[in-house]
């Protein structure tokens, strides 16, 4: 590397994160180091050059959000979760015109870990980065049939593009190279032949010709068959596949745009409760003015048992800002321990009392109980506010990390989203 050129490498978890950045001698960058400040001077250092080591290493944080020119090397040490996330990271690099980057994917026996209860766009994301590992043909095919809705360029191999050739047409280019070689030194010595012999040219040549067309109808066939088993699945993914792929990205962008819709709607100013049932009957002129005032007024929630029963939410160390439950994507809010306490400090939370009295109140409403049971599975939603163990058990479900559109969030924002899609219909 030169000049301002620079290298990340992708892990999964946090504690994997750090491990191999000190066995690197690198900075580590991940979305859980609780000293912001700390963090964007790490990001700074490794974006300018600043620091000692050109390579940094990172979670999908870095994958969202930030622009660095200069970056020429991704690796993955561990296959991606989706073909979304090992875009949204491979990204980071070729930001400057003519920069050539180089994507590395390092594989093990182990296979990417996805849930069982996952949506089938979850899993088809999953098995798209399946096809585009272990398929035979061009990376950018696959790419292409997945990601590139619409565009003339769907399904272009990379000379069709005139691109920097990936890994597997590389390969190809040099066999035909290898052949185009081999083919033009028997030419040769077909010609060194015939002017040896030229009575017997005609024959010798039919000969020659018909044992070299066997050998190489041979040879090819060996080396089509090698390229078939270096593959369990075929070289383009079914179109029903790579449309609905395609439907579920323009599906996700849509629903985070309502989420930010939401966020910025209800605001300060509004009760997230009654801005829900205000959506719900239609966004009438005459509701709205139900609708502004803060959660600490409403009258449809005692704020004094929503306060006592937030305070049993138990999140991850890192998997969500604590005060309003909002991924940290969304939200930089930070848990902070403080020093010689046992408990956490809450910095910076952007968003309050938007999600968390939402998650409160509808376990008290029959028919929100009835679709969290039909969406999640979930019966241990009860109305009885009352009842300590049954609402913990709530509670703790709603911590539990869940991974949504091609991100590790919590079961509350899944209880979230279902509330806005269902008031939004």
């Amino acid at each position: 590397m030169s000049g301002t050129q620079k290298g990340v490498v992708y892990v999964r978890s946090r504690e994997s994160c750090k491990a191999l950045a000190v066995k690197l001698g690198c900075d580590y960058y991940h979305s859980g180091i609780a000293d912001e400040s700390e963090r964007q001077a790490t990001l700074q250092r490794w974006a300018t050059g600043a620091g000692e080591n050109r390579w940094i290493v990172a979670t999908t944080g870095l994958g969202t959000g930030v622009d660095i020119p200069g970056i020429v090397a991704v690796v993955h040490m561990e296959q991606p979760y989706g073909l979304v996330d090992f875009v949204q990271q491979t990204g980071r690099g070729g930001r400057q015109a003519g920069e050539v980057v180089e994507s590395v994917v390092v594989i093990d026996q182990r296979k990417a870990w996805i849930g069982e209860h996952r949506s089938d766009v979850e899993h088809l994301n999953h098995q798209a980065m399946e096809w585009f590992v272990e398929s035979a043909g061009c990376r950018r095919v696959v790419l292409g049939m997945f990601m590139d809705v619409g565009l003339r360029e769907a399904g272009m191999d990379c000379e069709q593009l005139q691109a920097e050739l990936c890994d597997r047409c590389r390969v190809q280019h040099a066999r035909q190279e290898e052949e185009a070689t081999r083919d033009a030194a028997e030419e040769d010595n077909n010609r060194v032949e015939g002017v040896e012999d030229e009575e017997t040219d005609h024959e010798d040549e039919e000969g020659t010709a018909e044992e070299e067309d066997g050998e190489e109808d041979e040879d090819e066939s060996g080396r089509e068959g090698e390229g078939e088993s270096d593959s369990t699945l075929s070289d383009e993914p079914p179109m029903s596949h790579s449309n609905r792929f395609r439907e579920y990205i323009q599906e996700k962008h849509t629903r985070l745009k309502e989420w930010r819709r939401w966020l910025m709607e209800v605001g300060s100013n509004h009760c997230p409760v009654c801005y829900m049932q205000w959506v719900r009957d239609g966004r009438t002129a005459a509701w709205y003015v139900k609708i502004i005032h803060n959660i600490r007024a409403c009258p449809r929630v005692d704020f004094e048992k929503l306060r006592v029963w937030r305070k049993g939410l138990d999140f991850g160390e890192y998997d969500c800002c604590w005060e309003c439950a909002l991924p940290q994507s969304m939200c930089r809010g930070i848990q902070d321990r403080e020093n010689g306490s046992q408990g956490w400090s809450q910095l910076g939370c952007e968003w309050g009392d938007q999600v968390v009295p939402l998650l409160y109140w509808i376990q008290g409403d029959a028919t929100w109980r009835d679709k969290a049971r039909s969406v999640f599975g979930f019966t241990g939603m009860h109305a009885d506010d009352n009842d300590w163990h049954k609402q913990q058990q709530y509670r703790r479900w709603l911590g539990r990390a869940r991974r949504m559109y091609d991100e590790d969030m919590t079961n509350a924002i899944a209880v979230w989203d279902m509330v806005i899609r269902e008031v939004q219909r």
